[in-house]
């Protein structure tokens, strides 16, 4: 009996000496009132984002549909692995099986998502290539304006070679080229980044490639180099 008493005592000896200051210490905090001060940023009309007011938003803003979509590079990198699984509910979102089949890794040509995945990147391409050649309303690119573009697009050209292999290394708006083999890309991905680096800014930005960005794909792109170049 003395025993079942003592075991009665533990719950209101534990609630007796438990914690009672659960005041969180804040590091920062950001309310409804306060206004988020972003000196010479504007407002993405996509995201009611801030972003930098510098022309090159015409090949940043393609990552937003050329990512994020359902039928995009999404659907290729995500639903194919163990990541995410879009399941049919009822009569939903079975959507003629492609969902299956990019799960299975049954990939057709006639894939919206694969489809998506290429015409989405090279519309990124494109638009840094126009910027390149023909520069902002404001005129040609800066040095840094320059590099940040490059590195965007060795940024989508490196999306387009880890999905398909084979792509197009096209540097002109509207000139197309013969296909490149995966090691040819990843050599011209990995000389993109490497002229660029040093022109990119290494503080922080939002929404644009800085140096630490181009360093993060560029060991990306070397711990996957077995694979990429088959050495």
């Amino acid at each position: 009996m003395k025993i079942s008493y003592k075991i009665l005592l533990i719950p209101f000896l534990i609630l007796g000496f438990g914690c009672t200051d659960l005041d969180e210490e804040l590091k920062s905090q950001l309310n409804e009132n306060q206004e988020v001060k972003n000196p010479g940023f504007g407002i993405s009309a996509n995201s009611n984002t801030p972003v930098p007011n510098d022309g090159l938003g015409p090949a940043y803003s393609t990552l937003l549909t050329g990512t994020a979509n359902h039928n995009s590079y999404f659907s290729v990198t995500e639903v194919s692995t163990d990541e995410a699984v879009i399941t049919q509910k009822g009569g939903d979102w079975f959507d003629g099986g492609i969902w299956l089949n990019m799960h299975r890794h049954n990939f057709l040509p006639t894939n919206d998502g694969l489809n998506g995945a290429w015409v989405d990147n090279y519309r990124g391409i494109f638009q840094c290539n126009n910027l390149l050649v023909n520069g902002t309303a404001e005129g040609p690119l800066n040095t840094e304006q320059e590099a940040s573009v490059r590195a965007l697009r060795a940024y989508i050209f490196w999306r387009l070679m880890d999905l398909f292999g084979n792509i197009k290394l096209t540097q002109l708006p509207e000139v197309d080229v013969p296909q490149s083999t995966r090691t040819e890309a990843f050599d011209f991905i990995e000389e993109e980044l490497l002229d660029a680096i040093p022109d990119l800014p290494t503080s922080e930005i939002y929404g644009r490639m800085n140096q630490y960005a181009a360093y993060a794909l560029l060991a990306r792109l070397y711990l996957n180099a077995e694979v990429y170049t088959g050495t």
